[in-house]
């Protein structure tokens, strides 16, 4: 059977979720964002906006509320400024693997596939990320 995955895009204004099954989209749902992974009560803000969003995209594919996911990867804003979130946010997901990162990382992924080139993302805040030939930079 195809693998189960969920993409997490956690942002401070929407939380945006899509549900793949060999390679192809099954559900996709949008949630409330959080106020940041730094903020006091961060992190568990973000664990319940994540959990509200697979609870729906999981009902957008018709699976059964319990249903687990092989893979829940999530770009996360204000990853590295977050302390403790891997650990934290893993232990409540019905899922057999999770990735973490930033958002700045994700949006390369999906503009490049993991290939050289740079993105630039405006939003609540700013960040510059490129990969080439001497690596991975970052402006944020």
């Amino acid at each position: 059977m195809a693998r189960l995955a969920a993409g997490v895009d956690l942002g401070k204004t929407s939380c945006r979720l899509e549900l793949v099954r060999g390679g192809d989209t099954i559900g996709t749902a949008v949630v409330p964002g959080t106020p940041g992974l730094a903020e006091p009560g961060g992190v568990d803000a973000a664990r319940a906006a994540i959990t509200a969003g697979l609870d729906a995209v999981r009902r957008a594919a018709g699976l059964a509320p319990d249903a687990v996911l092989d893979v829940v990867a999530v770009g996360a804003a204000g990853f590295a400024a977050a302390h403790g979130f891997g650990g934290s946010l893993a232990a409540g997901l019905a899922a057999r693997e999770v990735v973490l990162t930033s958002d700045a990382i994700t949006s390369h992924v999906g503009a490049f596939a993991g290939g050289p080139g740079a993105v630039v993302a405006v939003g609540t805040g700013a960040v510059a990320i490129g990969l080439g030939a001497n690596g991975l930079v970052q402006v944020d």
